[in-house]
């Protein structure tokens, strides 16, 4: 089930948000959950609308149903701002007066106190939430990398094209990039495409395209976009951090195949991949082997094993 918003995807039952806060539907919903097994829970935000009000109210009344909860962190609903800004030197929430990161530490203080005491299990679907809940489970995101895939040529051009497609340039830390990018772009190093609002057409037209593609730089994680970028065979540059790529080699051995980057080394590292361009195609080319043997749903399905066969019966 998806609650309608902008950013559209297949899902076998989208909900109008005024339905969503229908209570007719959701005490019908609630009926028709008595017909299943399990329910995962996203972002901590309540499949029944309001009618028990948040999910620690619900998360119980479901189990009385009898049916098995778990939680799935997606990032920005558990991450806590002050925490985050102690331990990041380009965290985007440094400015604590910021309104923005005001709300999200409040929602974050309330979800991690929430998940510590849920008793059900959590899972995470990227590497940098496993040390935010006790007993955390990373799920890898998903990615079809056959619908990624490309056969444009890495950094054969004479001045290659850098993309940088945020969903959200305050937490990819496009406010630092994209000055950076145009002065290479403007003395033709590269060609910088910074681009907003694109659909899933257009990301997978301009990613395919793209020599370089910029993903995020203040978070220290990788998720879908790099994901994406990594299946079409692109050059992906990310600030992922130490101990997001530790989380990935312990649990699957394998290095993640993004050149690490900051807000103060993205300018030397463009031009490091520029000189040296075997090396790069290289890495690319690791892309969408790891995306196929991480993100195909494999290893995901594994995580939530336990999950999915468990039964109070």
């Amino acid at each position: 089930m998806n609650i309608a918003g902008p950013i559209r995807f297949p899902t076998d039952y989208e909900v109008p948000p005024a339905v969503f806060r229908d209570l007719t539907w959701q005490r019908e919903q609630r009926a028709a959950l008595e017909a299943y097994t399990h329910v995962l829970v996203e972002a901590e935000r309540p499949v029944l609308g309001s009618l028990y009000g948040n999910c620690a109210e619900e998360t119980p009344a479901l189990t009385r149903l009898g049916l098995q909860v778990a939680h799935i962190v997606h990032g920005s609903d558990a991450r806590r701002p002050d925490v985050h800004a102690s331990a990041h030197p380009h965290s985007p929430f440094r400015d604590g007066h910021d309104p923005r990161t005001a709300r999200l530490q409040r929602l974050t203080d309330r979800n991690v106190a929430y998940l510590r005491e849920c008793g059900v299990p959590v899972f995470v679907s990227t590497p940098d939430m496993v040390d935010v809940v006790p007993g955390a489970r990373w799920c890898p995101v998903v990615v079809d990398a056959d619908a990624w895939a490309s056969d444009t040529p890495v950094l054969e051009r004479a001045r290659p094209v850098v993309v940088h497609a945020p969903s959200n340039g305050w937490l990819k830390g496009s406010d630092l990039v994209d000055p950076l990018m145009t002065e290479l772009h403007e003395a033709r190093v590269i060609e910088y495409r910074t681009l907003r609002g694109l659909d899933r057409a257009g990301m997978l037209r301009e990613y395919r395209g793209a020599d370089i593609v910029l993903d995020q730089f203040v978070l220290g994680l990788y998720g879908v976009a790099a994901a994406e970028a990594m299946a079409a065979g692109r050059v992906v540059v990310a600030y992922v951090g130490d101990a997001s790529r530790r989380v990935v080699r312990e649990a699957t051995g394998e290095e993640v195949p993004i050149v690490e980057a900051d807000p103060g080394t993205l300018v030397d590292v463009i031009g490091h991949l520029i000189a040296a361009r075997d090396e790069a195609r290289g890495l690319a080319a690791e892309g969408p082997c790891f995306v196929r043997r991480i993100h195909s749903g494999a290893l995901s399905a594994v995580a939530l094993g336990d999950f999915l066969t468990s039964s109070d019966e």
